[in-house]
């Protein structure tokens, strides 16, 4: 619940500024420009992880701007329910930066302009095993002079289109193939399903046993701790969870034939 009259209403780095930045809550922040959550520019490649970024509020880049030959990493970070006046209410990238996102979920942000809730301006970001879901505006909008990389992520109820902006690659999106689940997809293997989260209304985005987004993940990722395919979005599901039934009369619990199941 900073604010900063400029950019940067939680964190600022710039400069060649490169901070390790994991496990933080990073909430209820604005700026007036640019920012709200984290600031990251001028040749500053900040590793940011399992991070919870919701609910900041910026003119650009509400969760995280980056700009100006900045190429952070941004793993297994949570980022929603942030709201910009302008564009990039996820994140912001300007300038000739090359972020790396990976297994994120960025869902439930809002853009008061339209645009790219991931907005990239003479960038060229690589984003794969993310989950790009329920925001308004675009999900991802490439501008001219920029590219991207957008592999094994799943986009589903953006408001506008998934993919935007006059350079995006036309085949994203495009329904040709399935993946390694037998879920249809592009060639790149994005997919575009509910991921069904546990409640997300709540903020809740853990992902339930029946998810399409597990293991739909690149396989030349590394593993989830659990040694399976890599999931999409920020939070695996373990498939090695132990389950605890409470079995009372009347309430019979049926196993399949051929189930594991131990009764203490």
């Amino acid at each position: 619940y900073n604010h900063a009259t400029n950019s940067g209403g939680g964190i600022y780095c710039e400069d060649r500024c490169n901070p390790t930045i994991s496990n933080c809550m990073i909430i209820g922040n604005s700026a007036t420009i640019n920012g709200g959550g984290i600031m990251c520019g001028v040749e500053s490649n900040a590793m940011i992880s399992n991070c919870t970024i919701n609910d900041n509020s910026a003119r650009k880049g509400s969760g995280l701007y980056i700009y100006l030959f900045s190429h952070p990493t941004i793993s297994k970070c949570t980022i929603s329910g942030n709201s910009a006046i302008v564009l990039g209410a996820g994140f912001y990238c300007q300038y000739s930066c090359n972020p790396t996102i990976s297994n994120c979920t960025i869902s439930g942000n809002s853009n008061g302009n339209g645009g790219g809730v991931v907005h990239c301006s003479n960038s060229y970001p690589t984003i794969f095993n993310t989950a790009i879901t329920f925001n308004t505006g675009d999900g991802v909008f490439v501008d001219a002079n920029s590219s991207s990389e957008i592999r094994n992520c799943n986009f589903i109820n953006n408001s506008g289109n998934d993919f935007a902006g006059p350079d995006i690659d036309p085949e994203y999106g495009v329904i040709t193939t399935w993946n390694f689940n037998g879920d249809q997809c592009d060639i790149y293997y994005n997919i575009s399903v509910d991921p069904l989260y546990e409640d997300p209304n709540n903020g809740d985005f853990r992902l339930v046993g029946n998810s399409p987004c597990i293991d739909a993940g690149n396989p030349i990722s590394p593993f989830d701790p659990d040694g399976t395919i890599a999931d999409v979005g920020a939070h695996y599901f373990d498939q090695d969870i132990t389950m605890y039934v409470h079995l009372s009369a009347g309430n019979p619990l049926l196993v399949p034939a051929g189930s594991d199941f131990t009764y203490e």
